[in-house]
């Protein structure tokens, strides 16, 4: 892709958005999470005009009587959805991979302490 680019031919066009891409890996594999979610990749900013949703609508935390949260089903979602989730609970997000989530541990039901991490499988 970098020797022998086809179409665009300058730095910012070929190289930027792979380095761009490597380095978000980078980040979410050291465990770094953003300060906000704005500018993480959704499904919403691939879609065209009058097309539906990929995902389900976003799952909810609830909380129970000694502030802790029960972890919904996550699966189906992008990450993007899921940090904005988690931060409701005060919970951290260990993602591995990238694309839509289909794992998760603790397992749905669970019961976790703000600060507590999920680990989230991407595919």
């Amino acid at each position: 892709m970098l020797d022998r680019p086809q179409g665009a031919f300058y730095g910012s066009q070929v190289s930027a958005p792979i380095f761009r891409d490597t380095l978000q890996q980078i980040l979410v594999a050291k465990g770094v999470q953003p300060q906000n979610s704005e500018g993480l990749p959704s499904f919403d900013a691939h879609m065209k005009d009058g097309e539906k949703p990929l995902t389900a609508p976003p799952p909810e935390l609830t909380q129970d009587k000694d502030g802790k949260w029960k972890v919904p089903n996550l699966a189906g979602h992008d990450m993007r959805t899921l940090v904005k989730v988690l931060e409701k609970g005060q919970l951290k997000l260990v993602p591995h991979g990238s694309g839509v989530s289909w794992r998760q541990n603790p397992l749905p039901g669970a019961v976790l302490a703000p600060g507590d991490a999920v680990e989230v499988w991407f595919q």
